[in-house]
């Protein structure tokens, strides 16, 4: 998965990158902004979150794979990822056997 991920803030950048490829669910703020939960997001923001809210919206918008984010991501995400890895795990199972 290639994501222009040094167009983050950069504070931010660790927890969305392991969430996107590891489906490791991030810390509050970022999660209530993954799944659109505004209220938390603004509960749960520091100061240096507060300044780049809105690029890291447009930053998943414009770049995060469909399905990474949005009120269904906690759970969808993961469940995708780990079907892409039994993918490539029989993919490569069958490839063996040639």
């Amino acid at each position: 998965m290639r994501l222009p991920f040094n167009e983050l803030p950069h504070h931010l950048e660790p927890g969305l990158r392991n969430w996107l490829i590891h489906g490791v669910k991030p810390g509050g703020f970022l999660t209530a902004v993954i799944t659109n939960d505004l209220e938390q997001a603004v509960v749960r923001m520091d100061i240096f979150s507060a300044a780049t809210l809105k690029q890291l919206v447009l930053w998943l918008v414009n770049h995060a794979p469909e399905g990474s984010y949005g009120p269904k991501a906690l759970t969808a995400w993961p469940e995708y990822l780990r079907a892409l890895e039994r993918q490539a795990d029989q993919a490569e199972k069958e490839h063996s056997y040639e």
